[in-house]
């Protein structure tokens, strides 16, 4: 009968490799979601620029309306 205790050198090896593999897999994820993040926070700020363009467009458009209606 043979008395086995603990792992072999081979069994520990496969075992770190699955776990490296796991965590390059996750290390890849978390690499992705940063980039679409800042991607969205970007396209986000172009946004709200444009929106506070319009804004201001918009307004000194009725305004001139507004001063020519008056004089």
């Amino acid at each position: 009968m043979k008395n086995e205790k603990g792992m072999t050198l081979v069994e520990i090896m496969i075992a770190s490799s699955v776990a490296l593999v796991i965590g390059l897999a996750f290390a890849e994820m978390n690499s992705q979601q940063s980039k679409t993040q800042k991607r969205l926070q970007v396209k986000a700020s172009a946004q709200d620029f444009h929106n506070y363009v319009r804004f201001l467009v918009i307004n000194t458009a009725v305004d001139t309306v507004n001063q020519s209606a008056t004089n």
